[in-house]
């Protein structure tokens, strides 16, 4: 008699995905390879572009619909099913959106007339207060900060430096990361700040990511004057360096 566990058991076959609407396939087609959209957002209008056909195939009751038949109270549907299923609102405003740039590409094909997602309103997406941290854990946060760079490590004063800086001109992360070293001065303590558009503005900057940054410079100045020395002890002795071919 055998055992249950010698016994072979054939797993249950995944359910079959239903084939994809020939003219979603053609838009998301269309998105990747002419419009260049990143794999997320192809991947999230595919998943849209799909439940809608879905709904449609429910909602109309027969196999046999046209894209020409969906009007404002089939779009007023679809959005209350989307709601009813819980989705975030910038969920929805999402899938609206997906339907209504199918139904764009399907009017350059002139495949529809009409564009009826333009008919319904996107939902406004939810606005939450910012998350901030207190006075307290500033000051814990920053104590720590310093207690690292009195290490004279590169990596801590680099850090110190980026936090000093960023906590003391406000600026944005983007306009953070394209700091250059001749766009501040610690003389004056004033840095110059690229924003959108590359407008570029005059802010300034405090004692504490003054010091921050002269302490960063110095490290890193002293770490490149460092691989420099072992670039030139690295060179094989007694080798004549190649002249250059020119004109006598």
């Amino acid at each position: 008699m055998k055992s249950r566990t010698s016994e072979s058991r054939t797993p249950a076959p995944a359910p079959a995905t239903p084939p994809r609407h020939p003219d979603v396939a053609g838009f998301l087609e269309h998105l990747e390879k002419e419009r260049g959209v990143s794999p997320n957002t192809l991947t999230a209008y595919a998943r849209d572009c799909d439940e809608f056909v879905d709904f449609l195939a429910g909602y109309h009751g027969v196999e046999a619909w046209t894209w020409q038949q969906v009007d404002r109270l089939a779009m007023r549907a679809f959005m209350a099913r989307l709601n009813n299923r819980g989705l975030s609102k910038r969920s929805v405003a999402r899938a609206l959106a997906a339907v209504r740039g199918l139904y764009r590409y399907l009017a350059n094909l002139d495949a529809v007339d009409a564009n009826p997602a333009r008919a319904v309103g996107t939902p406004k997406a939810e606005k939450y207060l910012p998350a901030y941290l207190d006075r307290v854990q500033i000051d814990l946060l920053f104590q720590l900060v310093e207690l690292r760079a009195g290490s004279d490590r590169f990596v801590d004063l680099r850090n110190a430096a980026i936090l000093e800086a960023f906590y003391s001109t406000g600026m944005r992360l983007s306009e953070l990361q394209g700091l250059n070293r001749a766009d501040i001065d610690a003389v004056t303590q004033q840095v110059k700040v690229r924003g959108k558009g590359r407008k570029e503005r005059i802010v300034p900057i405090g004692d504490h990511a003054t010091r921050a940054l002269r302490a960063y410079e110095r490290k890193r100045d002293e770490l490149t004057a460092q691989l420099r020395g072992q670039v030139d002890k690295s060179a094989a002795p007694g080798r004549a360096r190649p002249m250059a071919a020119g004109r006598r």
